[in-house]
C-alpha cells in the first residue's frame, strides 16, 4: 500500500500525486495530521504497531509520499484565547512527535522525501555547496547595525534580506496577511531605521541576473524550469511575486551534465531523494546556489513547463508496491 501523509489544506502538489495515483489505480491511502487531530479519524498505537481505520499499516505500508503532515489546529478547546492557543500549539507538537514516530515505525517502507533530512538547515546548506563546488553569493547573519553597514559597504549597497528559515505567515487583527517569505532587497533607508540591535536575520549579496531556475530534483534526475524573472519589474528581485498584470514566465530546460552531476552529489550528501534547488544566472555567466526545499512548491513548475514529475514520482511508488 502506498501512503499519502499531507495536510488537510494540501497544495497543488500534492492534488496531482493524488490524482496520478487515482487515474493509475495505485493502492493508496492519504492520511492528514488534521484529520487524526479533529477526531474525524481513528489512529491507534498498540504494541509498536499502527492502526488506521483498522488498517495495519506497519505491515501494509511499502512506501510513503510525505508533504508536511500538519500545519496547524484550531479546535476551540476553553474559553481562555491565550490558554487556548498555547493548547493548540502543543496538540501540533504532539502531532509532530506522531509523525516522527510513523517514520521510525515505517522504516522498511520507502519515504519520498526521507523525513529525517526534512527540516535540513539553510544556512548549513549554503557552506555545504560551497564545500562541493556551488558558487554561492556571500552571506551575514547579524543583530548589529554595525556589521550590516559594514557588509553593505563591502557588497556596494547591492545586498537582499530573507528569512532564515521557513517563517510562518502573520496575520493582523483585522486580518490582513503578512507574508515573509519573499525576498527583499536593502538600502540604506531601511538600515537607517533600524535599531543598533535588531532581531537576528539574513542578508546576502544580491546577484545581478540574468534569469533564474527552479531545478525539480527526483531519484538522480533533475527537472529545470527556466524563470524569465527579468522581463517584469515585480519579479527582478523574488520571482514569486506576482499580481494581475505580471507574473514570471517558465519555460522547460536542459541545465549542464557538469550542474547535474554537482546537483546529484549535493542531494546525496543531504540524504534527500526528492526536492526543489533555486539557481541564479548571474549576468557573469556563473551558477548561483541559493538553497533547497525538500517539500517545495513544485505543481506550478512541473504543469506549466510539462515536467510531468508528479507522474514520475507516482509511477516509482507503484513500482515500489508492486515489488
Amino acid at each position: 500500500m502506498i501512503l499519502i501523509l499531507t495536510t488537510q489544506a494540501g497544495d497543488y502538489s500534492h492534488i496531482k500525486i493524488i490524482d496520478w495515483l487515482s487515474y493509475l489505480k495505485a493502492n493508496f491511502l492519504i492520511i492528514t495530521g488534521e484529520g487524526i487531530l479533529n477526531g474525524r479519524e481513528k489512529l491507534s498505537i498498540t504494541n509498536g504497531e499502527i492502526f488506521y481505520n483498522d488498517i495495519n499499516l506497519s505491515k501494509e505500508v511499502t512506501c510513503v509520499f510525505y508533504r508536511r503532515w500538519i500545519t496547524g489546529s484550531e479546535i476551540r478547546i476553553i474559553d481562555d484565547e491565550e490558554l487556548n492557543t498555547n493548547l493548540n500549539r502543543n496538540l501540533v507538537a504532539e502531532m509532530l512527535e506522531i509523525r516522527t514516530f510513523l517514520w521510525n515505525n515505517l522504516k522498511n517502507a520507502i519515504w519520498i522525501p526521507e523525513v529525517g533530512p526534512v527540516s535540513v538547515n539553510k544556512l548549513s546548506n549554503l557552506d555545504l555547496a560551497k564545500s562541493i563546488g556551488f558558487n554561492v553569493p556571500d552571506y551575514m547573519v547579524t543583530n548589529s547595525k554595525d556589521d550590516l553597514n559594514r557588509f553593505f559597504l563591502k557588497n556596494e549597497g547591492k545586498i537582499i534580506t530573507k528569512a532564515i528559515g521557513n517563517f510562518q505567515n502573520a496575520q493582523t487583527m483585522d486580518g490582513f496577511l503578512v507574508n515573509s517569505i519573499y525576498t527583499k532587497q536593502v538600502d540604506t533607508t531601511l538600515i537607517k531605521l533600524l535599531p543598533e540591535k535588531f532581531a537576528l536575520s539574513f542578508f546576502q549579496k544580491l546577484i545581478e541576473k540574468k534569469h533564474e531556475y527552479r531545478i525539480l530534483y527526483f531519484n538522480k534526475k533533475c527537472y529545470s524550469a527556466l524563470i524569465l524573472s527579468q522581463e517584469q519589474e515585480l519579479t527582478k528581485i523574488d520571482s514569486r511575486l506576482q499580481d494581475e498584470d505580471a507574473e514570471a514566465r517558465l519555460v522547460p530546460v536542459d541545465i549542464s551534465e557538469k550542474l547535474s552531476h554537482t546537483i546529484i552529489q549535493f542531494m546525496e550528501k543531504l540524504n534527500l531523494n526528492t526536492g526543489c534547488l533555486d539557481f541564479l544566472h548571474g549576468l557573469d555567466d556563473k551558477y548561483y546556489f541559493l538553497e533547497v526545499n525538500p517539500v517545495g512548491q513544485i505543481g506550478g513548475y512541473s504543469e506549466r513547463c510539462l515536467l510531468n514529475f508528479e507522474k514520475d514520482i507516482v509511477l516509482e511508488l507503484i513500482r515500489i508496491d508492486n515489488e
